[in-house]
Protein backbone atom coordinates (compact mmCIF):
# COMPACT_ATOMS: atom_id res chain seq x y z
CA UNK A 1 0.00 0.00 0.00
CA UNK A 2 1.11 3.37 -0.91
CA UNK A 3 3.08 5.11 2.10
CA UNK A 4 0.65 7.14 4.73
CA UNK A 5 -2.62 5.26 3.42
CA UNK A 6 -2.68 2.10 5.56
CA UNK A 7 -1.63 3.84 8.94
CA UNK A 8 -4.05 5.91 8.82
CA UNK A 9 -6.76 2.88 9.28
CA UNK A 10 -7.38 1.31 12.90
CA UNK A 11 -8.16 -2.11 10.83
CA UNK A 12 -6.77 -3.31 7.39
CA UNK A 13 -10.33 -2.47 5.28
CA UNK A 14 -11.96 -5.60 3.80
CA UNK A 15 -12.36 -5.91 -0.19
CA UNK A 16 -15.37 -8.48 -1.22
CA UNK A 17 -14.42 -9.68 -4.90
CA UNK A 18 -17.80 -10.99 -6.11
CA UNK A 19 -17.28 -12.30 -10.09
CA UNK A 20 -17.84 -15.74 -11.60
CA UNK A 21 -14.62 -14.95 -13.60
CA UNK A 22 -11.62 -16.61 -11.89
CA UNK A 23 -9.14 -14.80 -14.02
CA UNK A 24 -10.84 -11.52 -12.82
CA UNK A 25 -10.33 -12.34 -9.24
CA UNK A 26 -7.47 -13.41 -9.16
CA UNK A 27 -6.34 -10.10 -10.70
CA UNK A 28 -8.15 -7.91 -8.40
CA UNK A 29 -7.58 -9.96 -5.43
CA UNK A 30 -3.26 -9.26 -6.19
CA UNK A 31 -4.14 -5.69 -6.87
CA UNK A 32 -6.14 -5.84 -3.25
CA UNK A 33 -3.44 -7.35 -1.15
CA UNK A 34 -0.77 -5.54 -3.07
CA UNK A 35 -2.02 -2.65 -1.57
CA UNK A 36 -2.48 -3.91 2.55
CA UNK A 37 -6.27 -4.74 1.80
CA UNK A 38 -7.95 -7.72 3.39
CA UNK A 39 -9.67 -9.89 0.46
CA UNK A 40 -12.96 -12.28 0.10
CA UNK A 41 -13.87 -13.91 -2.99
CA UNK A 42 -17.21 -15.22 -4.19
CA UNK A 43 -19.05 -16.10 -7.36
CA UNK A 44 -22.05 -14.68 -7.49
CA UNK A 45 -24.61 -12.74 -5.81
CA UNK A 46 -26.21 -15.29 -3.37
CA UNK A 47 -23.17 -16.46 -1.71
CA UNK A 48 -22.20 -12.63 -1.14
CA UNK A 49 -25.28 -12.00 0.97
CA UNK A 50 -24.76 -15.42 2.63
CA UNK A 51 -20.93 -14.33 3.62
CA UNK A 52 -22.63 -10.79 5.10
CA UNK A 53 -24.38 -12.65 7.77
CA UNK A 54 -21.35 -12.92 9.50
CA UNK A 55 -19.24 -10.49 8.72
CA UNK A 56 -19.80 -6.90 6.41
CA UNK A 57 -16.76 -6.01 4.09
CA UNK A 58 -15.57 -2.34 3.88
CA UNK A 59 -16.20 -2.46 0.58
CA UNK A 60 -17.31 -4.37 -2.57
CA UNK A 61 -16.47 -4.71 -6.47
CA UNK A 62 -19.27 -6.92 -8.37
CA UNK A 63 -19.49 -7.98 -11.76
CA UNK A 64 -23.13 -7.21 -13.16
CA UNK A 65 -23.99 -10.71 -15.02
CA UNK A 66 -23.46 -13.52 -12.90
CA UNK A 67 -25.31 -16.76 -12.24
CA UNK A 68 -28.12 -17.21 -9.62
CA UNK A 69 -27.73 -13.44 -8.38
CA UNK A 70 -26.61 -10.62 -10.97
CA UNK A 71 -24.67 -7.37 -9.75
CA UNK A 72 -27.82 -4.90 -9.91
CA UNK A 73 -30.23 -7.45 -7.45
CA UNK A 74 -26.72 -7.92 -5.15
CA UNK A 75 -26.34 -3.67 -5.21
CA UNK A 76 -30.04 -3.13 -4.35
CA UNK A 77 -29.54 -5.88 -1.73
CA UNK A 78 -26.63 -4.80 -0.13
CA UNK A 79 -28.00 -0.83 -0.09
CA UNK A 80 -31.28 -2.58 2.11
CA UNK A 81 -28.59 -4.10 4.76
CA UNK A 82 -26.49 -1.37 4.73
CA UNK A 83 -27.21 1.46 2.92
CA UNK A 84 -23.87 3.38 3.31
CA UNK A 85 -21.81 0.36 2.44
CA UNK A 86 -20.08 1.74 -0.98
CA UNK A 87 -20.43 -0.64 -4.02
CA UNK A 88 -18.20 -0.90 -7.44
CA UNK A 89 -19.65 -2.55 -10.45
CA UNK A 90 -17.22 -4.01 -12.65
CA UNK A 91 -18.59 -5.12 -16.52
CA UNK A 92 -17.95 -6.02 -19.70
CA UNK A 93 -21.22 -4.95 -20.91
CA UNK A 94 -20.81 -1.16 -20.82
CA UNK A 95 -23.07 1.03 -21.51
CA UNK A 96 -24.36 4.72 -20.82
CA UNK A 97 -27.89 2.99 -19.76
CA UNK A 98 -25.81 0.58 -17.58
CA UNK A 99 -23.70 3.14 -15.18
CA UNK A 100 -27.39 5.47 -14.65
CA UNK A 101 -29.12 2.22 -13.98
CA UNK A 102 -26.49 1.78 -11.34
CA UNK A 103 -25.65 5.07 -10.26
CA UNK A 104 -29.50 5.11 -9.24
CA UNK A 105 -29.48 2.25 -7.62
CA UNK A 106 -27.00 3.29 -5.29
CA UNK A 107 -23.48 2.36 -7.18
CA UNK A 108 -20.61 4.40 -6.01
CA UNK A 109 -18.84 3.98 -9.07
CA UNK A 110 -19.20 2.03 -12.06
CA UNK A 111 -15.70 0.73 -14.04
CA UNK A 112 -15.82 -1.40 -17.77
CA UNK A 113 -13.34 -3.98 -18.18
CA UNK A 114 -10.79 -4.81 -19.41
CA UNK A 115 -9.81 -2.51 -16.59
CA UNK A 116 -6.56 -0.62 -15.79
CA UNK A 117 -5.24 -1.75 -12.79
CA UNK A 118 -3.81 1.43 -11.34
CA UNK A 119 -7.40 3.05 -11.89
CA UNK A 120 -9.09 0.54 -9.83
CA UNK A 121 -6.37 0.56 -6.99
CA UNK A 122 -7.36 4.33 -7.08
CA UNK A 123 -10.71 4.23 -7.35
CA UNK A 124 -11.08 1.92 -4.40
CA UNK A 125 -8.68 4.65 -2.25
CA UNK A 126 -10.77 7.44 -3.22
CA UNK A 127 -13.97 5.24 -2.04
CA UNK A 128 -12.67 4.11 1.04
CA UNK A 129 -11.22 7.62 1.64
CA UNK A 130 -14.94 9.25 1.20
CA UNK A 131 -16.69 7.16 3.69
CA UNK A 132 -14.39 6.39 6.28
CA UNK A 133 -12.37 9.76 6.61
CA UNK A 134 -16.16 11.49 5.98
CA UNK A 135 -18.95 9.43 6.97
CA UNK A 136 -18.04 6.32 8.96
CA UNK A 137 -15.33 7.59 11.16
CA UNK A 138 -13.19 4.91 11.01
CA UNK A 139 -10.06 6.81 10.95
CA UNK A 140 -7.37 7.45 13.44
CA UNK A 141 -8.06 11.14 15.25
CA UNK A 142 -4.90 12.55 13.69
CA UNK A 143 -3.40 15.46 12.62
CA UNK A 144 -2.70 15.51 8.95
CA UNK A 145 1.07 14.90 8.32
CA UNK A 146 1.83 15.72 4.89
CA UNK A 147 1.87 12.05 3.40
CA UNK A 148 1.17 11.43 -0.48
CA UNK A 149 -2.63 10.46 0.83
CA UNK A 150 -3.06 13.68 3.11
CA UNK A 151 -3.14 15.80 0.17
CA UNK A 152 -5.53 13.06 -1.92
CA UNK A 153 -7.45 13.12 1.26
CA UNK A 154 -7.76 17.20 1.50
CA UNK A 155 -7.69 17.84 -2.20
CA UNK A 156 -9.38 14.73 -4.03
CA UNK A 157 -8.49 11.28 -5.47
CA UNK A 158 -7.66 12.51 -9.07
CA UNK A 159 -4.45 11.47 -11.29
CA UNK A 160 -3.24 14.43 -11.14
CA UNK A 161 -3.55 14.90 -7.96
CA UNK A 162 -1.85 11.98 -6.99
CA UNK A 163 0.65 13.65 -9.29
CA UNK A 164 1.29 16.90 -7.52
CA UNK A 165 1.55 14.91 -4.05
CA UNK A 166 4.51 12.93 -5.13
CA UNK A 167 6.09 16.32 -6.09
CA UNK A 168 5.72 17.54 -2.45
CA UNK A 169 6.92 14.79 -1.59
CA UNK A 170 10.02 14.78 -3.83
CA UNK A 171 10.99 18.78 -2.77
CA UNK A 172 10.36 18.40 0.92
CA UNK A 173 12.67 16.61 1.94
CA UNK A 174 15.35 19.12 -0.05
CA UNK A 175 16.16 22.57 1.38
CA UNK A 176 14.86 23.92 -2.48
CA UNK A 177 13.00 26.66 -2.05
CA UNK A 178 9.71 26.08 -4.20
CA UNK A 179 7.24 28.49 -6.24
CA UNK A 180 3.37 27.09 -6.35
CA UNK A 181 1.38 28.88 -8.97
CA UNK A 182 -2.05 28.36 -9.76
CA UNK A 183 -5.42 30.80 -9.48
CA UNK A 184 -6.99 31.64 -6.14
CA UNK A 185 -8.68 29.22 -4.22
CA UNK A 186 -7.21 25.76 -5.91
CA UNK A 187 -5.65 25.30 -2.39
CA UNK A 188 -1.89 26.33 -2.73
CA UNK A 189 -1.67 27.02 1.04
CA UNK A 190 -2.14 23.38 1.83
CA UNK A 191 0.10 21.98 -0.64
CA UNK A 192 2.27 24.55 1.47
CA UNK A 193 1.54 23.27 4.54
CA UNK A 194 2.22 19.32 3.06
CA UNK A 195 5.45 20.55 1.94
CA UNK A 196 6.18 21.79 5.52
CA UNK A 197 5.01 18.99 7.66
CA UNK A 198 7.64 16.53 5.71
CA UNK A 199 10.35 18.86 5.69
CA UNK A 200 13.00 18.92 8.14
CA UNK A 201 11.37 22.04 9.15
CA UNK A 202 8.09 20.32 10.51
CA UNK A 203 8.89 20.86 14.19
CA UNK A 204 8.79 24.02 13.56
CA UNK A 205 6.20 26.51 12.79
CA UNK A 206 4.17 27.09 9.76
CA UNK A 207 3.87 31.21 9.43
CA UNK A 208 1.57 32.31 6.08
CA UNK A 209 1.66 35.66 4.96
CA UNK A 210 -0.79 37.30 2.29
CA UNK A 211 1.14 39.71 0.73
CA UNK A 212 -1.64 41.08 -1.26
CA UNK A 213 -3.33 41.58 2.29
CA UNK A 214 -1.05 43.92 3.51
CA UNK A 215 -0.66 47.70 2.71
CA UNK A 216 2.67 48.51 1.00
CA UNK A 217 3.61 50.60 3.93
CA UNK A 218 2.90 48.03 6.55
CA UNK A 219 4.51 44.86 5.00
CA UNK A 220 7.85 45.58 5.88
CA UNK A 221 6.98 45.86 9.33
CA UNK A 222 5.01 43.15 8.95
CA UNK A 223 7.81 40.90 7.67
CA UNK A 224 11.02 42.01 9.58
CA UNK A 225 9.17 43.60 13.06
CA UNK A 226 9.84 47.24 14.57
CA UNK A 227 11.11 48.82 17.30
CA UNK A 228 8.93 51.00 19.48
CA UNK A 229 8.54 54.41 18.09
CA UNK A 230 10.11 53.54 14.42
CA UNK A 231 6.92 54.98 12.86
CA UNK A 232 4.16 56.60 13.97
CA UNK A 233 1.95 54.50 15.51
CA UNK A 234 4.35 52.25 16.78
CA UNK A 235 3.67 52.36 19.89
CA UNK A 236 5.69 48.76 20.98
CA UNK A 237 7.99 46.80 19.38
CA UNK A 238 6.58 43.76 17.28
CA UNK A 239 8.28 40.25 16.29
CA UNK A 240 7.77 40.29 12.56
CA UNK A 241 6.81 37.01 10.31
CA UNK A 242 10.24 36.37 9.65
CA UNK A 243 11.19 35.89 12.99
CA UNK A 244 7.80 34.05 14.33
CA UNK A 245 8.66 31.56 11.46
CA UNK A 246 12.13 30.56 13.09
CA UNK A 247 13.24 27.17 12.68
CA UNK A 248 10.12 26.48 10.24
CA UNK A 249 8.41 27.45 7.33
CA UNK A 250 7.57 31.12 5.94
CA UNK A 251 4.58 31.17 3.42
CA UNK A 252 4.54 34.41 1.56
CA UNK A 253 1.27 34.08 -0.81
CA UNK A 254 0.69 36.72 -3.53
CA UNK A 255 4.03 36.91 -3.51
CA UNK A 256 3.91 38.94 -6.86
CA UNK A 257 2.15 41.99 -4.63
CA UNK A 258 4.83 42.38 -2.75
CA UNK A 259 6.70 46.47 -4.23
CA UNK A 260 10.20 46.21 -5.43
CA UNK A 261 11.52 48.04 -2.28
CA UNK A 262 10.64 44.63 -0.06
CA UNK A 263 11.73 42.59 -2.86
CA UNK A 264 15.17 43.78 -2.49
CA UNK A 265 15.26 43.04 0.90
CA UNK A 266 13.55 39.53 1.03
CA UNK A 267 16.61 38.64 -1.59
CA UNK A 268 19.14 40.43 0.69
CA UNK A 269 17.76 38.33 3.64
CA UNK A 270 17.86 35.07 1.27
CA UNK A 271 21.24 35.45 0.71
CA UNK A 272 22.76 36.45 4.55
CA UNK A 273 20.03 34.97 6.85
CA UNK A 274 19.13 38.48 8.70
CA UNK A 275 16.57 40.54 9.20
CA UNK A 276 16.61 44.23 10.48
CA UNK A 277 13.44 45.20 12.37
CA UNK A 278 12.35 48.22 11.04
CA UNK A 279 13.90 51.28 13.56
CA UNK A 280 17.11 48.76 13.78
CA UNK A 281 20.57 48.43 13.35
CA UNK A 282 20.83 45.22 15.23
CA UNK A 283 20.94 42.37 12.97
CA UNK A 284 18.65 39.17 13.72
CA UNK A 285 20.03 35.78 12.62
CA UNK A 286 17.05 33.37 11.36
CA UNK A 287 16.58 30.15 9.79
CA UNK A 288 14.01 29.71 8.01
CA UNK A 289 12.46 27.80 4.86
CA UNK A 290 10.39 30.07 2.34
CA UNK A 291 7.83 28.92 0.20
CA UNK A 292 6.04 31.13 -1.82
CA UNK A 293 3.10 31.45 -4.24
CA UNK A 294 0.62 33.37 -6.92
CA UNK A 295 -2.15 33.04 -8.69
CA UNK A 296 0.31 35.08 -11.76
CA UNK A 297 3.18 34.45 -13.23
CA UNK A 298 6.64 35.29 -12.12
CA UNK A 299 8.11 35.01 -15.31
CA UNK A 300 5.90 37.29 -17.12
CA UNK A 301 6.07 39.82 -14.14
CA UNK A 302 9.86 39.57 -14.40
CA UNK A 303 9.25 40.59 -18.23
CA UNK A 304 6.96 43.75 -16.83
CA UNK A 305 9.47 45.06 -14.70
CA UNK A 306 7.32 44.32 -12.03
CA UNK A 307 9.15 41.11 -9.92
CA UNK A 308 12.76 41.31 -10.10
CA UNK A 309 14.74 38.86 -12.05
CA UNK A 310 17.36 37.67 -9.34
CA UNK A 311 14.58 37.29 -6.60
CA UNK A 312 12.65 35.00 -9.20
CA UNK A 313 15.33 32.87 -10.00
CA UNK A 314 16.11 32.26 -5.96
CA UNK A 315 12.86 31.41 -5.74
CA UNK A 316 12.85 29.25 -8.79
CA UNK A 317 14.35 26.26 -7.55
CA UNK A 318 11.17 24.14 -8.07
CA UNK A 319 8.04 24.89 -9.36
CA UNK A 320 4.45 23.15 -8.67
CA UNK A 321 1.63 23.95 -10.08
CA UNK A 322 -2.25 23.37 -8.77
CA UNK A 323 -5.04 22.98 -11.18
CA UNK A 324 -7.45 24.58 -11.67
CA UNK A 325 -10.91 22.50 -10.55
CA UNK A 326 -12.45 22.21 -13.97
CA UNK A 327 -9.88 20.76 -14.76
CA UNK A 328 -10.17 17.89 -12.25
CA UNK A 329 -13.68 16.50 -12.75
CA UNK A 330 -13.32 13.68 -10.11
CA UNK A 331 -12.24 15.56 -7.38
CA UNK A 332 -15.40 17.78 -7.81
CA UNK A 333 -17.56 14.99 -6.35
CA UNK A 334 -15.37 13.94 -4.48
CA UNK A 335 -15.15 17.52 -2.34
CA UNK A 336 -18.49 17.93 -2.69
CA UNK A 337 -19.45 15.22 -0.80
CA UNK A 338 -16.96 15.67 1.77
CA UNK A 339 -18.11 19.06 2.22
CA UNK A 340 -21.44 18.37 2.15
CA UNK A 341 -20.47 16.01 5.76
CA UNK A 342 -18.49 18.00 6.85
CA UNK A 343 -21.57 20.57 6.71
CA UNK A 344 -24.24 17.65 7.74
CA UNK A 345 -22.21 16.84 10.59
CA UNK A 346 -22.60 20.71 11.84
CA UNK A 347 -26.06 21.01 11.25
CA UNK A 348 -27.34 17.97 12.21
CA UNK A 349 -28.33 16.73 9.05
CA UNK A 350 -28.06 14.08 6.91
CA UNK A 351 -28.70 15.46 3.05
CA UNK A 352 -27.35 13.43 0.37
CA UNK A 353 -26.20 14.57 -3.05
CA UNK A 354 -28.35 13.95 -6.22
CA UNK A 355 -27.56 13.10 -9.53
CA UNK A 356 -28.93 16.43 -11.11
CA UNK A 357 -26.44 18.47 -9.06
CA UNK A 358 -24.10 16.39 -9.74
CA UNK A 359 -24.33 16.84 -13.65
CA UNK A 360 -24.52 20.53 -13.28
CA UNK A 361 -21.28 20.91 -10.73
CA UNK A 362 -19.54 19.12 -13.61
CA UNK A 363 -20.60 21.46 -16.21
CA UNK A 364 -20.01 24.82 -14.18
CA UNK A 365 -16.47 26.92 -14.69
CA UNK A 366 -15.72 26.98 -11.42
CA UNK A 367 -13.82 30.17 -11.01
CA UNK A 368 -13.14 30.48 -7.43
CA UNK A 369 -12.31 26.84 -7.65
CA UNK A 370 -12.20 24.74 -4.54
CA UNK A 371 -13.03 27.73 -2.24
CA UNK A 372 -16.36 28.56 -4.24
CA UNK A 373 -16.74 24.84 -4.33
CA UNK A 374 -17.11 24.30 -0.27
CA UNK A 375 -19.16 28.07 -0.05
CA UNK A 376 -21.81 26.27 -2.41
CA UNK A 377 -21.88 23.30 -0.95
CA UNK A 378 -22.45 24.48 2.39
CA UNK A 379 -25.16 26.66 1.66
CA UNK A 380 -26.46 23.91 -0.25
CA UNK A 381 -26.88 21.66 2.84
CA UNK A 382 -28.84 24.50 4.58
CA UNK A 383 -31.19 24.86 1.97
CA UNK A 384 -31.92 21.52 1.23
CA UNK A 385 -34.23 19.24 2.93
CA UNK A 386 -32.63 15.77 2.35
CA UNK A 387 -31.41 16.14 -1.15
CA UNK A 388 -29.00 18.31 -2.61
CA UNK A 389 -30.94 19.22 -6.10
CA UNK A 390 -29.68 21.69 -9.33
CA UNK A 391 -32.17 24.64 -7.40
CA UNK A 392 -30.09 24.41 -4.43
CA UNK A 393 -26.63 25.33 -5.96
CA UNK A 394 -25.86 29.31 -6.04
CA UNK A 395 -24.33 28.48 -9.67
CA UNK A 396 -25.40 30.18 -12.88
CA UNK A 397 -23.99 30.57 -16.71
CA UNK A 398 -22.84 34.37 -16.47
CA UNK A 399 -24.39 36.35 -19.32
CA UNK A 400 -21.42 37.54 -21.48
CA UNK A 401 -21.61 40.05 -24.03
CA UNK A 402 -18.63 41.96 -26.24
CA UNK A 403 -20.34 45.32 -24.63
CA UNK A 404 -18.93 45.91 -21.79
CA UNK A 405 -21.44 49.29 -20.83
CA UNK A 406 -22.70 47.62 -17.98
CA UNK A 407 -26.31 49.46 -20.29
CA UNK A 408 -29.13 46.95 -19.76
CA UNK A 409 -28.77 47.18 -23.87
CA UNK A 410 -25.85 44.98 -23.22
CA UNK A 411 -27.66 42.24 -22.54
CA UNK A 412 -28.77 39.56 -24.88
CA UNK A 413 -32.11 38.84 -23.86
CA UNK A 414 -32.65 35.68 -25.97
CA UNK A 415 -30.02 34.30 -23.86
CA UNK A 416 -30.56 35.57 -20.45
CA UNK A 417 -34.56 35.02 -20.32
CA UNK A 418 -34.79 31.84 -18.61
CA UNK A 419 -33.06 33.97 -15.60
CA UNK A 420 -35.02 35.67 -12.89
CA UNK A 421 -35.04 39.48 -12.84
CA UNK A 422 -32.29 39.29 -9.49
CA UNK A 423 -29.65 37.41 -11.49
CA UNK A 424 -30.24 39.87 -14.02
CA UNK A 425 -30.23 43.10 -12.31
CA UNK A 426 -26.45 41.46 -10.66
CA UNK A 427 -25.04 40.91 -13.68
CA UNK A 428 -25.77 44.63 -14.46
CA UNK A 429 -24.36 45.38 -11.47
CA UNK A 430 -21.32 43.12 -11.83
CA UNK A 431 -20.39 44.88 -15.79
CA UNK A 432 -20.71 48.79 -13.94
CA UNK A 433 -18.65 47.50 -10.73
CA UNK A 434 -16.06 46.08 -13.10
CA UNK A 435 -15.80 48.92 -15.93
CA UNK A 436 -15.87 51.38 -12.50
CA UNK A 437 -12.51 49.39 -11.02
CA UNK A 438 -11.19 49.48 -14.29
CA UNK A 439 -11.24 53.15 -14.64
CA UNK A 440 -10.15 53.99 -11.33
CA UNK A 441 -7.02 51.83 -11.67
CA UNK A 442 -6.33 53.30 -14.87
CA UNK A 443 -6.69 56.37 -13.36
CA UNK A 444 -4.25 55.45 -10.61
CA UNK A 445 -1.52 53.65 -12.69
CA UNK A 446 -2.31 50.61 -10.96
CA UNK A 447 -1.78 52.01 -7.59
CA UNK A 448 -4.33 49.67 -5.79
CA UNK A 449 -3.68 51.12 -2.27
CA UNK A 450 -5.07 54.88 -3.58
CA UNK A 451 -7.60 53.18 -5.93
CA UNK A 452 -9.31 51.71 -2.54
CA UNK A 453 -9.16 55.01 -0.82
CA UNK A 454 -10.83 56.87 -4.03
CA UNK A 455 -13.91 54.31 -4.34
CA UNK A 456 -14.12 54.34 0.33
CA UNK A 457 -13.15 50.42 0.52
CA UNK A 458 -10.59 48.34 1.98
CA UNK A 459 -7.61 47.16 0.25
CA UNK A 460 -8.37 43.33 0.72
CA UNK A 461 -11.49 44.02 -1.29
CA UNK A 462 -10.57 45.55 -3.84
CA UNK A 463 -7.55 42.81 -4.58
CA UNK A 464 -10.61 40.12 -4.30
CA UNK A 465 -12.62 42.30 -6.92
CA UNK A 466 -9.36 42.60 -9.31
CA UNK A 467 -9.04 38.63 -8.91
CA UNK A 468 -12.45 38.26 -9.60
CA UNK A 469 -12.83 40.14 -12.82
CA UNK A 470 -9.26 38.90 -13.67
CA UNK A 471 -8.11 43.01 -14.30
CA UNK A 472 -4.91 43.15 -15.63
Amino acid sequence: MNVGFKEKFKDAPTVLIVDDDPDICSLLSYLMKREGYVVEIVHDGMAALELMRNRVPDIILTDLRMPRMDGFELLKQVKLIKQDLPVVILTAYAGVHGAVESMKEGADDYLAKPFDNSKVVMLVHRILLQHNCYERGKLNEQPIEGGVHDIVTVMGPSAIIHTLAAQVKLVAQSNFNVIIQGATGVGKEVVAQAIHAQSPYASGPFVPVDCGAIPEMLLESELFGHEKGAFTGAYRAKQGKFEAARGGTLFLDEIANMPLTSQAKILRVMQEKIIFPVGSNQPIKIDVRLIVASHENLEAKVAEGTFREDLYYRFNEFTIKVPLLSERKEDQIYLAKRFMNETNRELGKNVTLSIGAINKMQTYEWRGNVRELRAVIRRAVLLAQTEIREEHLSIRSRIRDKDESGQLNGINFTTASSLPLKEIVRDCSERVEKKTLAQVLRETNGNKAKAARILKIDYKTLLNKVKYYELK
